[in-house]
C-alpha cells in the first residue's frame, strides 16, 4: 500500500533516526492520521429495537414448593428467580447487587432445613460469597453469618446431614483457610468444627458422603502429614478423626468417590497403585481395595441399582466397559463388553431406572441394562454425547439428536418402544437443546432455545401438549435499544476484523478501518441462510494466517467451509470445505502462513488448500492444544490406547512421546521449546516437561524426583525461557524458570520479602519481558501487579487496604496495559506500570468481550446508556506491536523486540535467536497490506518503500540498538513496520525473516 505525505510531513520523516535513511521512505509511509485520546463510537451496529436477549437460566434446585434458578434479565443483571410452575408465580427472587451488575448465586450448594426453610450460598459484592437463609420469600431472606469478614469469599459448600439437625460443610475462614465447619441453620449454631490442617492454607474438606450410621460423614481432607486421606465426623471435634492412611506417609492417593453401596459402604478411586477401586465402611479395617475389578476406574460417578453399585470400568485389551460390584471381590463383575472404538466415547452410567436397571450412554447413544450382558440394548439411533438427564416418575427425560429433529427433549421407558421425542422446540433440524432438568411435582423445568425468546425456562408434563416456554425473562422492557455485543476481534493489517450481531440470527464479521464511514460488514449471508461461525471452546474465532483472514462458518444445513479473505474482494470469497465431522471445532492454531483446525478430523490449511493429517494412522485423531513451534505445531492426539505428545509439519505428523497416565496439557511455547504437563507412567509422576519438537529433545524436568508428582503451571516466556509457577503442598506458591535443562531450571524470586504469593492464572505481556497480572497479596486485595526480570511490584492499590478492585485484564498496547474495573469507578483503566501512570480512562460498562490493537488505536466493546453495547475506538499512542510472521529452520524464528516509539525519548530494538554466523539487515518501512509471501516466509515491509536501518553483524547471538527519536508533532501518528532480513540460512532460498513488529509513533 502507498500514500503521499505532505511537504511537512516528508521532511520530519527525515529526521526521524538519523543518520540512518529514512528519508527513502518519503512518500511511501502510511499514516492514518491522529486519532483523539477520547473514546469515540466506532459504529451503532445494532440500531433497531432490541430483540428478546436469552436469560441464560441455569442451576434449577427444588427447594420446598417451588424451584429457584440463576437468569440474565435486563436491566437487572444476573439475579436469582422463583417459580411455583407457571409464567405468573415466576417472579424475581434475590437481587444482591440492583445497579444491575451480575453476581453469582451457587444454587449447586443448597440446603432444605424443612419447615420452609433453606440455606443457600451467594455472593455479595461487599460481602463476597457467604451462606444465607430463606423461607421462600424476598423479605425472608437474610445473611446467615459473614464466616469471612469483608468482600473476600468464605465459599462455603458440600452440605451435607449429620442426621441430628446438624450439617457439615467446608468453608474458608479468615484465620484457618478452608476447613471444615458445622450448622444447624441458625447464626450462634454455625462455627468451625476442626482446624484438620493447622495454619492458614486449610485442609480443603470435600467429598462429603453420609454413611450408613445418619450420624456420620465421611469426607477427604490433607492435614499436612498424611496427604489427601477419609476422614469421618459426628459433628464434634473428638468424633472428628481421619480414617486411615491410604498411602503411607505424606502423599495423597484419592481420585474420587463412585458412590455409596446400600449398606453405607463408599467406593472411591484410588491412585496408590494406578486407578483401583477402593471401599470404605468409615473404619481403618473395613478401607480397602476391592480385588478383582479392572485394570483402572473411570473418574465417572456410578449408579446404585440393587445391592450393587455400577460403574466404568477399563483395561487395555477391551478399554472402556460397564462393571458392577457389592463392594467385595467376589461380587465385582463386568456386565458387558462393547466392542471398543478408541475414537468413540464409551460407556458412561447416567442414571438408574426403576430400581433394577440403568441408563447409560455408548457410543454417543442412548443403552439400557439389567446388569446382565443378554439384557444390554440400544434404545434408540440418537447421538447423546453430554446430554442432560433426569430420573423422573419411573422414566429418563433426556437431551438427544437426530438428522429430523436436531437436538431436543426425548423420554424412555427402558425400552426402544418406549423412546420417544417429546416435542420439537424448534421444528425440523434445528435444535432447541434443552438442558438442566428439575422436577416439580408433576411437570420438569429445563433451559431451551428458540429463536423468537432466546434460551428461557420451559416447562414440561412429558407430553407436546404440556411442553411450552415457562416465561420471557430476558424479554426488554419498552424503548430499550439493541446491543450489538462485538467480539472475537483480530487485528488484520492494521483494521481489526470483529463480530458482531447487526440485527440477524448469528454474528457477522465486520471490519474498520477506524471511521465510523469505513466500519462495514465484510461478510453478507447469503439469502434463505443462517450463518454459523462454529465455535472454539464455546467461542467464535476468526484467524489469520499469512495474508489470509479465515473463517469456519456453517450455512443451513450445509457441511462447515473456511472463508478465506485474500484483502482484494468482499466475502464469501474462496471457500474450503472441511469435515470435522460429529464434533465441533475443538482447537485451532496458527504458524506462519499455515492453519490447523482440530475437529474429528485434523486439517491443515495453507494457500486455499486443506489436507486431513493422518496421526497414527487415524484420519480422526481427536487432537487437542494445537501449540505454534517455528512453522509447524505440536499438539496432543490419541495414540493407540494413550494419549501422545505430536509434532506436525504440513500435513506430516511425528510422534514425539506416549503417556499411559495423562494427556500432556498446559502447553506453552518458550524460546525454541514448548512446555507442558503431563505424566508417561514410567516413574517420574505428573511432572514439567519440554520438547524441541524432536524424540530426543523431548524429556522430563523431574522437580519432584521419583514418583512424586509436582504442581506446576506454565505461565510465560521471559528471555527464551519458560516462567512457570511451583504450586507447594502448603498452599504456597513460587515462580521459577527454566531452559528446559536440569541445570537451567531455578527458582525465579521477584516479589518483595515477606509477600504472600498467590495463585497467578495469567501473566498479561506488556512490552519486552514485563507482564502485568493480578495477585491478592494477603494485604493489598486483588489489585493489578507488574513483574519484569528485575522483580514483581504492586503497581497500585485502587482499592486502599484489605479490599480488592479486582481488575480484569483486557490486553496490552506495547509498554501499557488495559484493565476493566469496577473500584473504584467503573471503567477501563490504562497502566503504564506505575501509580501516577494508571488511570480511569473510559468510563462506563461494557461486557469486556472486545479488545484488540490494531493500527495504532484500541478497539473496545462499550455500553453508554443509549446505544446499547456497541463498538468503539481510541488511540492508544506510541506502541509496537508484535506481529505473527517469519520464518526459521524447524523450531527456530528470529525474534524482534522493540520498546514503544514515544516521540522525543530513546528508542529500543532488540533481537536474537538468528542462524549460526549470519548476519541481520533491520528493515523499516511502511506496512505490506497484504503482507508479500515469499516463499514460506511471511513479509510485513513494504518492499517498495522499505530502508536497512541497522546491520547486526552477529544475529545469533542477542543483540540491541538504540536511537533517540525526534520530538516532532509531524511524525504524530505514523504507522510503520520493523522486521529482520538473515542470510546466509540454512532453508532452501539462503535466507529468511525474523517476527515482524507494527510501530506507531506517538508523543504519549
Amino acid at each position: 500500500m502507498q500514500s503521499t505525505f505532505p511537504r511537512r510531513r516528508r521532511d520530519a520523516v527525515r529526521r526521524l533516526v538519523p543518520p540512518t535513511p529514512v528519508l527513502l521512505l518519503a512518500g511511501l509511509l502510511l499514516a492514518p492520521g491522529s486519532t483523539s485520546q477520547s473514546p469515540a463510537l466506532l459504529r451503532d451496529v445494532h440500531t433497531g429495537p432490541p430483540s428478546n436477549p436469552s436469560s441464560w437460566p441455569t442451576d434449577f434446585e427444588r427447594l420446598g414448593p417451588a424451584v429457584y434458578f440463576d437468569a440474565e434479565a435486563p436491566t437487572m443483571g444476573r439475579i436469582v428467580w422463583r417459580t411455583d410452575g407457571t409464567a405468573a408465580g415466576t417472579t424475581p427472587f434475590l437481587d444482591l447487587e440492583p445497579t444491575g451488575t451480575s453476581f453469582r448465586t451457587e444454587f449447586g450448594d443448597t440446603l432444605w432445613l424443612g419447615n420452609g426453610r433453606f440455606l443457600f450460598v451467594a455472593a455479595d459484592p461487599n460481602l463476597g460469597s457467604e451462606i444465607w437463609i430463606s423461607d421462600g420469600s424476598t423479605a425472608g431472606t437474610s445473611l446467615l453469618l459473614e464466616i469471612h469478614p469483608g468482600i473476600d469469599h468464605a465459599a462455603p459448600g458440600g452440605f451435607t446431614a449429620l442426621g441430628n439437625g446438624q450439617y457439615v460443610f467446608a468453608a474458608d475462614g479468615p484465620a484457618n483457610g478452608l476447613e471444615l465447619w458445622v450448622t444447624d441453620g441458625t447464626a450462634a449454631g454455625t462455627g468451625e468444627l476442626f482446624d484438620i490442617r493447622p495454619g492458614p492454607y486449610g485442609s480443603v474438606p470435600d467429598w462429603f458422603t453420609t454413611l450408613a450410621n445418619p450420624s456420620r460423614v465421611l469426607f477427604w481432607a490433607d492435614d499436612d502429614v498424611h496427604g489427601r486421606e477419609p476422614w469421618i465426623t459426628d459433628g464434634t471435634p473428638q468424633g472428628t478423626r481421619m480414617v486411615a492412611d491410604v498411602a503411607p506417609g505424606p502423599g495423597s492417593t484419592f481420585d474420587r468417590v463412585l458412590g455409596v453401596l446400600p449398606g453405607g459402604q463408599v467406593v472411591f478411586r484410588s491412585s496408590l497403585n494406578g486407578q483401583e477401586l477402593w471401599v470404605t465402611d468409615g473404619t481403618a479395617a473395613g478401607t480397602g481395595p476391592i480385588p478383582g475389578g479392572p485394570n483402572s476406574v473411570r473418574a465417572m460417578p456410578g449408579v446404585v441399582v440393587g445391592n450393587e453399585l455400577w460403574f466404568v470400568g477399563w483395561d487395555p485389551v477391551v478399554g472402556e466397559q460397564p462393571w458392577a460390584t457389592d463392594g467385595t471381590a467376589a461380587g465385582t463383575r463386568r456386565i458387558h463388553t462393547f466392542h471398543w472404538l478408541p475414537t468413540a466415547p464409551g460407556p458412561r452410567f447416567v442414571s438408574a431406572l426403576g430400581g433394577t436397571r440403568a441408563v447409560l450412554w455408548a457410543y454417543d447413544q442412548p443403552w439400557v441394562t439389567d446388569g446382565t450382558s443378554a439384557g444390554t440394548l440400544r434404545l434408540a439411533d440418537l447421538r447423546t454425547l453430554g446430554s442432560s438427564c433426569l430420573e423422573w416418575n419411573g422414566q429418563l427425560l433426556f437431551r438427544a439428536e437426530d438428522a429430523a429433529h436436531g437436538e431436543e427433549l426425548w423420554r424412555t421407558d427402558g425400552t426402544p418402544g418406549g423412546t420417544w421425542l417429546v416435542a420439537d422446540l424448534q421444528a425440523g433440524p434445528a435444535s432447541s437443546s434443552p438442558w438442566g432438568f428439575c422436577a416439580l411435582g408433576n411437570q420438569v423445568l429445563f433451559t431451551a432455545f428458540d429463536p423468537i425468546h432466546g434460551s428461557e425456562p420451559w416447562i414440561s408434563d412429558g407430553t407436546a401438549a404440556g411442553t411450552h416456554l415457562l416465561a420471557d425473562v430476558g424479554s426488554w422492557p419498552a424503548g430499550w435499544t439493541a446491543s450489538s455485543n462485538p467480539h472475537a476481534a483480530v487485528d488484520w493489517f492494521g483494521r481489526p476484523v470483529f463480530l458482531a450481531d447487526s440485527g440477524g440470527n448469528d454474528p457477522a464479521p465486520w471490519r474498520s478501518d477506524g471511521t465510523m464511514s469505513g466500519t462495514s460488514q465484510l461478510l453478507q449471508v447469503p439469502t434463505g441462510s443462517t450463518m454459523n461461525l462454529l465455535n472454539e471452546d464455546g467461542n467464535p474465532r476468526l484467524h489469520v494466517a499469512g495474508r489470509e483472514l479465515l473463517m469456519l462458518v456453517g450455512l443451513a444445513n450445509d457441511p462447515p467451509v473456511l472463508w478465506r479473505d485474500l484483502g482484494n474482494g468482499p466475502l464469501p470469497g474462496p471457500a474450503i470445505t472441511l469435515n470435522l465431522g460429529s464434533l465441533p471445532l475443538l482447537d485451532a492454531a496458527v504458524a506462519g502462513n499455515s492453519a490447523w483446525f482440530s475437529g474429528q478430523h485434523l486439517h491443515h490449511v495453507r494457500d486455499g488448500v486443506a489436507t486431513t493429517v493422518d496421526v497414527a494412522g487415524q484420519s480422526h485423531p481427536w487432537a487437542w492444544e494445537l501449540t505454534p513451534l517455528g512453522e509447524g505445531i505440536v499438539c496432543t492426539a490419541v495414540s493407540g490406547i494413550d494419549d501422545g505428545l505430536w509434532r506436525i509439519e504440513q500435513a506430516t505428523a511425528t510422534l514425539l512421546h506416549t503417556f499411559a497416565n495423562s494427556r500432556p496439557e498446559a502447553l506453552l511455547r518458550a524460546g525454541t521449546r514448548v512446555y507442558f504437563v503431563a505424566d508417561d507412567g514410567r516413574g517420574a509422576g505428573n511432572e514439567l516437561w519440554s520438547t524441541d519438537g524432536s524424540v530426543a529433545g523431548t524429556q522430563v524436568l523431574d522437580l519432584t524426583p521419583g514418583s512424586g508428582s509436582s504442581w506446576v503451571t506454565p505461565l510465560a516466556e521471559i528471555h527464551e525461557r519458560l516462567l512457570f509457577q511451583v504450586h507447594a503442598r502448603d498452599g504456597s506458591h513460587r515462580l521459577w524458570l527454566t531452559d528446559g535443562t536440569a541445570t537451567g531450571t531455578m527458582p525465579f524470586d521477584v516479589f518483595p520479602p515477606g509477600t504472600t504469593v498467590d495463585w497467578i492464572d495469567e501473566l498479561l505481556p506488556c512490552g519486552p519481558d514485563r507482564f502485568a497480572f493480578t495477585m491478592d497479596d494477603g494485604v493489598h486485595g486483588a489489585e493489578p501487579w507488574l513483574l519484569g526480570v528485575q522483580g514483581a511490584r504492586l503497581v497500585a492499590d485502587l482499592q486502599p487496604g484489605g479490599a480488592s478492585s479486582r481488575p480484569q485484564l483486557l490486553g496490552a498496547t506495547g509498554e501499557e496495559f488495559w484493565f476493566r474495573s469496577v473500584y473504584p469507578s467503573s471503567g477501563i483503566y490504562r497502566s503504564d506500570g506505575t501509580v501516577a501512570g494508571t488511570a480511569l480512562v473510559v468510563p462506563g460498562g461494557g461486557a469486556a468481550q472486545m479488545f484488540v490493537l490494531s493500527g495504532g488505536r484500541i478497539y473496545f466493546d462499550r455500553a453508554d446508556g443509549t446505544r446499547g453495547v456497541e463498538p468503539w475506538v481510541m488511540s492508544a499512542g506510541a506502541t509496537a506491536k508484535p506481529l505473527p510472521a517469519g520464518c526459521g529452520v524447524g523450531s527456530r524464528v528470529a525474534a524482534l523486540e522493540a520498546s514503544d516509539p514515544v516521540l522525543g525519548r530513546i528508542w529500543q530494538v532488540r533481537g536474537r535467536r538468528g542462524p549460526a554466523g549470519s548476519i541481520a539487515a533491520l528493515l523499516l518501512g511502511p506496512p505490506a497490506v497484504p503482507p508479500v509471501i515469499a516463499g514460506d516466509c511471511v513479509v510485513r515491509v513494504d518492499p517498495n518503500g522499505v530502508v536497512t536501518l541497522a546491520w547486526i553483524a552477529d544475529a545469533a547471538n542477542p543483540w540491541q540498538r538504540s536511537w533517540l527519536l525526534p520530538n516532532d508533532a509531524a511524525l504524530v501518528g505514523l504507522q510503520l513496520v520493523l522486521q529482520s532480513a538473515l542470510a546466509p540460512s540454512p532453508r532452501p532460498a539462503g535466507f529468511e525473516v525474523g517476527e515482524a513488529v507494527w510501530l506507531t509513533l506517538d508523543t504519549w
